[in-house]
């Protein structure tokens, strides 16, 4: 196991990765339904004791797909979490109050669609224009184009399921290249689950870099310098079981930089990776971010930052 050293002498062992995220093997990843997977902090509206799913329906006139997407988050209430444009629509922090938005009037209307007499209506055709797109896309075995018709923070979770369809790792590691460096908070838009599942059963992670990608990966030396900031709100303490995740950068001043990113409350976590156990390196947001399992960190030291 890790130590890790805080700057008041403090020390926090670590757990291993199969003891901060085994809630899965390898082999029972690939084999259950997606909507096993989720973030822990995910909770379905159709699991809430006191939905009534057909009556809800009934009631509001939603397309019943999406009924099935809508969760509960902490952070944003009851939320789509969809591969379609709904994707992190808000609904409100309560059953009923979703209830009276989605049969009230549509947030928007749009010169090019029809004129909707309620927010459900509104939904309800976005949602299938989406899925007439995609079905022509997907018909057309066109991967990548259809890709990009998945919302960015469900880029990854739709490659999970389409992995044996597509059948191609050139490919698969261009849409994850994409889905990754444009999803934001993968440990809760996915979970870390998805995304080591899909690195482990590709042959070759490295051709999600470009060639100037790889050009610095090759450069690197064996033993690799990382670092991971962390902000918390002020009254938070720091997780390490959450927040030893799989995003690193080689540049310390990015570490700092998303340390304070948010809130004031921030953390540099730094250590040190073999280079063999880097996934990729990427650089599409300027980030110079590595992928790593929180495993393989060594050395590791957690120094208070704060916004200057």
């Amino acid at each position: 196991m890790n130590e890790l050293q805080l700057e008041n002498g403090e020390k926090i062992v670590l757990p291993t990765m199969n003891e901060n995220y085994g809630k899965f093997s390898d082999e029972e990843l690939q084999s259950l339904p997606v909507g096993e997977l989720q973030p822990e902090d995910w909770t379905h509206l159709t699991d809430y004791y006191y939905f009534d799913y057909d009556e809800f329906v009934e009631d509001t006139g939603l397309n019943e797909e999406i009924v099935n997407q809508i969760v509960f988050l902490d952070l944003l209430g009851w939320t789509i979490k969809s591969e379609s444009y709904l994707n992190n629509h808000m609904m409100g922090g309560s059953v009923g109050g979703m209830r009276l938005l989605l049969k009230g009037e549509p947030m928007m209307n749009h010169p090019l669609h029809p004129n909707y007499k309620t927010e459900s209506e509104r939904l309800n055709y976005l949602y299938k224009m989406w899925k007439d797109e995609k079905k022509k896309l997907e018909d057309e075995k066109d991967w990548i184009e259809l890709s990009w018709k998945v919302e960015k923070n469900g880029v990854l979770r739709w490659l999970f399921r389409k992995w044996d369809d597509i059948g191609d790792d050139k490919i698969r590691m261009e849409i994850f290249r994409n889905g990754y460096t444009s999803m934001e908070f993968p440990r809760t838009n996915i979970g870390y689950d998805f995304i080591l599942s899909m690195l482990h059963k590709t042959d070759n992670t490295h051709l999600m870099m470009d060639e100037e990608e790889q050009k610095v990966y090759d450069e690197l030396p064996d033993m690799v310098k990382v670092y991971r900031g962390v902000g918390l709100k002020d009254d938070e303490e720091l997780e390490t079981d959450d927040e030893l995740g799989i995003s690193w950068s080689i540049s310390k001043e990015k570490g700092e930089w998303f340390s304070n990113r948010f809130w004031n409350n921030g953390y540099l976590i730094e250590g040190e990776v073999k280079k063999e156990h880097i996934y990729g390196y990427l650089n599409g947001r300027q980030e110079q971010e590595v992928i790593v399992e929180p495993r393989f960190i060594e050395n590791i030291k957690i120094t208070k930052t704060s916004r200057k």
